[in-house]
């Protein structure tokens, strides 16, 4: 059976990286991290990510803004989804590019709902 994604996590809270990887794994989806903006950014990749989750508390050279603007979704790029604090999340929603915001707690529901549906959007664009 083939995997899903895969899934770019940019984070560098291990905590975060490890609960989001179990949560990934568990639906069947290829989970790639990146502890920094330069990582991800920094060559291509095996396979394109399907989506690209940002912890927004990152702290980095590359500004969060950078990286959404550089992985932005296009018609068949991957959509970028920001893990935010509740009291940042309308914020955080409105930055071009970030096609949803999911709450920093990475309640597992919501965690799968958002990938799963990020997931099958990219899917079906490039299919089409």
């Amino acid at each position: 059976m083939s995997g899903k994604g895969p899934v770019l996590v940019i984070a560098s809270h291990r905590g975060r990286v490890a609960r989001l990887e179990k949560l990934l794994a568990a639906e069947r989806f290829e989970v790639l991290v990146a502890g920094d903006g330069r990582a991800a950014l920094a060559g291509p990749m095996e396979q394109a990510p399907t989506v690209v989750l940002i912890d927004w508390s990152l702290e980095d050279e590359v500004s969060r803004e950078e990286l959404v603007y550089r992985l932005r979704p296009r018609r068949v790029g991957p959509r970028v989804v920001a893990i935010a604090p509740p009291e940042e999340a309308q914020s955080v929603a409105r930055v071009t590019g970030v096609s949803d915001v999911i709450g920093d707690g990475l309640d597992a529901e919501e965690v799968i709902d958002v990938v799963w549906r990020c997931h099958h959007e990219v899917q079906f664009a490039r299919e089409g």
